[in-house]
Protein backbone atom coordinates (compact mmCIF):
# COMPACT_ATOMS: atom_id res chain seq x y z
CA UNK A 1 0.00 0.00 0.00
CA UNK A 2 1.72 3.27 -1.11
CA UNK A 3 1.84 6.45 1.41
CA UNK A 4 0.46 9.53 0.56
CA UNK A 5 2.72 12.80 0.58
CA UNK A 6 1.09 15.10 2.50
CA UNK A 7 1.64 18.60 1.47
CA UNK A 8 -0.30 20.68 4.04
CA UNK A 9 -1.89 19.36 7.29
CA UNK A 10 -4.15 20.99 9.79
CA UNK A 11 -7.22 20.47 12.64
CA UNK A 12 -9.60 22.41 13.07
CA UNK A 13 -13.49 22.90 13.16
CA UNK A 14 -15.18 22.58 9.91
CA UNK A 15 -18.42 24.69 11.02
CA UNK A 16 -18.04 27.65 13.46
CA UNK A 17 -18.43 27.14 17.01
CA UNK A 18 -21.69 28.41 18.06
CA UNK A 19 -23.38 28.30 21.88
CA UNK A 20 -27.14 27.81 21.46
CA UNK A 21 -28.72 28.79 24.93
CA UNK A 22 -32.07 27.59 26.00
CA UNK A 23 -33.83 30.73 24.58
CA UNK A 24 -32.49 29.36 21.10
CA UNK A 25 -34.15 25.91 21.66
CA UNK A 26 -37.16 28.08 23.40
CA UNK A 27 -37.98 29.71 19.76
CA UNK A 28 -37.50 27.06 17.74
CA UNK A 29 -40.21 24.93 19.66
CA UNK A 30 -42.55 28.01 19.13
CA UNK A 31 -42.17 28.61 15.77
CA UNK A 32 -42.41 25.49 14.80
CA UNK A 33 -45.71 24.99 17.20
CA UNK A 34 -47.30 27.84 15.91
CA UNK A 35 -46.50 27.24 12.47
CA UNK A 36 -47.74 23.26 12.56
CA UNK A 37 -50.88 25.14 14.64
CA UNK A 38 -51.72 27.57 11.73
CA UNK A 39 -51.19 24.88 8.92
CA UNK A 40 -53.31 22.39 10.90
CA UNK A 41 -56.37 25.53 11.21
CA UNK A 42 -56.20 26.01 7.90
CA UNK A 43 -56.51 22.03 7.15
CA UNK A 44 -52.88 21.11 5.42
CA UNK A 45 -52.59 18.44 8.17
CA UNK A 46 -49.52 17.26 5.77
CA UNK A 47 -47.56 20.22 6.02
CA UNK A 48 -48.42 21.00 9.83
CA UNK A 49 -46.81 17.52 10.64
CA UNK A 50 -44.05 18.79 7.77
CA UNK A 51 -43.06 21.50 10.02
CA UNK A 52 -42.92 19.53 13.91
CA UNK A 53 -40.97 17.16 11.89
CA UNK A 54 -38.37 19.54 10.76
CA UNK A 55 -37.98 21.08 14.04
CA UNK A 56 -37.41 17.80 15.40
CA UNK A 57 -34.68 17.15 13.14
CA UNK A 58 -33.35 20.82 13.36
CA UNK A 59 -32.90 20.06 17.51
CA UNK A 60 -31.32 17.03 17.07
CA UNK A 61 -28.66 18.35 14.63
CA UNK A 62 -28.40 21.54 16.85
CA UNK A 63 -27.13 19.50 19.52
CA UNK A 64 -24.53 16.98 18.01
CA UNK A 65 -20.93 18.24 18.93
CA UNK A 66 -18.42 19.89 16.66
CA UNK A 67 -15.31 17.78 16.84
CA UNK A 68 -11.87 19.11 15.33
CA UNK A 69 -11.40 17.44 11.87
CA UNK A 70 -8.32 16.83 10.43
CA UNK A 71 -7.30 18.78 6.95
CA UNK A 72 -4.87 17.31 4.50
CA UNK A 73 -3.69 18.71 1.01
CA UNK A 74 -1.68 15.22 0.22
CA UNK A 75 -0.65 14.73 -3.71
CA UNK A 76 -4.09 11.88 -3.91
CA UNK A 77 -6.61 15.45 -3.47
CA UNK A 78 -7.83 16.97 -0.47
CA UNK A 79 -9.10 15.62 3.08
CA UNK A 80 -11.49 16.77 5.39
CA UNK A 81 -11.81 14.47 8.27
CA UNK A 82 -12.66 11.02 6.68
CA UNK A 83 -13.89 12.56 3.02
CA UNK A 84 -11.20 12.68 0.42
CA UNK A 85 -12.19 14.79 -2.30
CA UNK A 86 -9.77 13.62 -5.57
CA UNK A 87 -8.30 16.14 -7.58
CA UNK A 88 -10.32 14.54 -10.34
CA UNK A 89 -13.26 15.37 -8.84
CA UNK A 90 -12.61 18.83 -7.75
CA UNK A 91 -13.63 21.33 -10.80
CA UNK A 92 -12.14 24.36 -9.83
CA UNK A 93 -10.76 25.90 -6.70
CA UNK A 94 -10.53 29.24 -4.99
CA UNK A 95 -8.28 30.73 -1.87
CA UNK A 96 -10.37 33.48 0.05
CA UNK A 97 -7.87 35.29 1.70
CA UNK A 98 -10.13 38.41 2.50
CA UNK A 99 -9.67 39.49 6.13
CA UNK A 100 -13.31 38.78 7.28
CA UNK A 101 -14.25 37.73 11.11
CA UNK A 102 -14.29 33.91 9.29
CA UNK A 103 -11.04 34.27 8.71
CA UNK A 104 -9.45 32.74 5.20
CA UNK A 105 -10.46 29.72 3.68
CA UNK A 106 -10.08 27.39 0.90
CA UNK A 107 -13.35 26.74 -1.43
CA UNK A 108 -13.47 23.69 -3.88
CA UNK A 109 -16.08 22.93 -6.82
CA UNK A 110 -16.39 19.61 -6.39
CA UNK A 111 -18.51 17.12 -8.79
CA UNK A 112 -20.95 16.10 -6.04
CA UNK A 113 -24.52 16.58 -6.99
CA UNK A 114 -25.94 17.84 -3.38
CA UNK A 115 -23.64 20.61 -1.62
CA UNK A 116 -20.73 20.80 -4.58
CA UNK A 117 -19.19 23.86 -3.14
CA UNK A 118 -16.81 23.21 0.12
CA UNK A 119 -15.50 25.48 2.27
CA UNK A 120 -12.25 24.42 4.52
CA UNK A 121 -11.31 26.97 6.95
CA UNK A 122 -7.48 27.99 6.78
CA UNK A 123 -5.80 28.36 10.31
CA UNK A 124 -3.60 31.72 10.69
CA UNK A 125 -0.44 28.99 10.88
CA UNK A 126 -0.87 28.41 7.29
CA UNK A 127 0.08 31.22 4.72
CA UNK A 128 -2.77 31.26 2.05
CA UNK A 129 -0.78 31.76 -0.78
CA UNK A 130 1.16 28.80 -0.22
CA UNK A 131 -2.03 27.03 -0.68
CA UNK A 132 -2.72 28.78 -3.62
CA UNK A 133 0.58 28.72 -5.16
CA UNK A 134 0.36 24.63 -4.45
CA UNK A 135 -2.59 23.81 -5.85
CA UNK A 136 -2.31 26.11 -8.70
CA UNK A 137 -0.41 23.78 -10.55
CA UNK A 138 -3.42 21.07 -10.28
CA UNK A 139 -6.44 22.37 -10.34
CA UNK A 140 -8.25 25.24 -12.16
CA UNK A 141 -8.37 28.70 -10.14
CA UNK A 142 -11.32 30.57 -10.41
CA UNK A 143 -12.97 33.09 -8.31
CA UNK A 144 -16.02 31.52 -6.07
CA UNK A 145 -17.59 32.90 -3.11
CA UNK A 146 -19.46 30.79 -0.12
CA UNK A 147 -22.97 30.71 -0.76
CA UNK A 148 -24.82 33.38 0.77
CA UNK A 149 -27.08 30.06 2.09
CA UNK A 150 -24.39 28.89 4.01
CA UNK A 151 -23.45 32.52 5.45
CA UNK A 152 -27.11 33.17 6.50
CA UNK A 153 -27.06 29.63 8.58
CA UNK A 154 -23.97 30.48 9.89
CA UNK A 155 -25.66 33.38 11.20
CA UNK A 156 -28.45 31.94 12.64
CA UNK A 157 -26.58 28.80 14.33
CA UNK A 158 -27.10 26.30 12.35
Amino acid sequence: MKSDDTFFSWEGFEEKQVDRTNDWYWGVGLIAIFGSAGAFIVGNFLFGVFILISAITLVIFARKNNEPKLFKITDQGIQRGDVLHRYKTIKRFWVDAEEDEDGPSLIIYTSRVFDPIVSIPIPEEIEPEDIRGFLRNILEEDYMREPKFHKLLDKIGL
